[in-house]
């Protein structure tokens, strides 16, 4: 195991810590910078410190390596420092530290260590460590219930724009999606994603590309949990995606940008549903 760790303003971390877990990290946590009182990730939106210290773990020497290749290209962060994690027992103890997770329509998301419970209508394997998504996210878990909560994907054509580990493209696929393309501009996400899929046997449903251009057109329903910069860039492209009257469903959002994304979309979508978790945010609406 390696550990990276770093400071910033607190304010910043709940930008930073997507793309920890999207670059691999396996545990991440924050503390003051003066003393040593820890929480979860997801909670930093009631931190009273000004600066925080970051502290991620990674499971190989190359994705930790990676992840401070792509830390040090952003504004605001300091003292990074990696170090190998000479404790023999700390994985274990990682891993006895997880939980089956269930959402809304009978999902449960479980790593492959772990017996799943047995009265789960639907089951996804997943093992955390290389692409964000295993639940344990906020946004992740909103898109996860709204998934979970539809009436029926029942032959619904599915987009899953900035899949990460697969974990939205498989669930739509279990909640009766026909098909679902998922893509993602990172080799690794896809990779992630393909393996996870198989994995899952859900290869004759789910397919994974990195070109907008492979993307079928007319899609019923648009899935992006990514952050809110890149969700204002590709509007127009979401627009040129969705069938009038698909639906589309955007996350990766703190509760201050809701109000921006709305505005940017108000041209083609009709954003009506807004759902929040511990400072998180998904909206949800229908193409015009």
């Amino acid at each position: 195991m390696y550990e990276i760790s770093f400071e910033l303003e607190t304010d910043v971390y709940v930008l930073i810590e997507p793309t920890l877990l999207a670059l691999g990290a396996v545990s991440i946590t924050q503390s003051d910078g003066d003393c040593e009182m820890f929480d979860e990730p997801g909670l930093s939106n009631i931190k009273s410190w000004t600066n925080s210290v970051v502290r991620a773990l990674f499971e190989s020497a190359q994705s930790s390596a990676l992840a401070v290749t792509e830390l040090r290209k952003l504004k605001g962060l300091t003292n990074i420092v990696e170090t190998k994690v000479t404790d023999s027992g700390w994985l274990d103890r990682w891993k006895s530290s997880w939980v089956p997770m269930r959402f809304s329509g009978g999902l449960c998301v479980c790593p492959s260590w772990l017996k799943a419970p047995s009265d789960v209508r639907h089951l996804l394997t997943i093992d955390p460590g290389q692409a964000f998504g295993t639940g344990t996210h906020e946004t992740t878990a909103l898109c996860l219930n709204w998934l979970g909560n539809h009436v029926s994907l029942s032959n619904f054509t599915v987009i899953d724009y900035g899949c990460g580990s697969g974990i939205l493209s498989m669930a739509a696929a279990l909640f009766g999606a026909q098909t679902v393309t998922a893509i993602d501009i990172d080799p690794l996400a896809l990779s992630v994603s393909s393996s996870n899929i198989c994995d899952n046997k859900l290869e004759d449903r789910v397919f994974c590309v990195s070109d907008v251009v492979d993307i079928p057109r007319g899609a019923d329903l648009l899935i992006a949990n990514i952050l809110m910069q890149p969700l204002i860039e590709l509007e127009s492209s979401f627009a040129a995606l969705i069938k009038p009257g698909g639906e589309i469903v955007l996350s990766g959002l703190l509760r201050m940008q809701v109000e921006v994304i709305k505005d940017v979309y108000s041209s083609n979508f009709r954003l009506s549903s807004c759902s929040e978790q511990n400072g998180w945010a998904l909206l949800a609406g229908v193409r015009k």
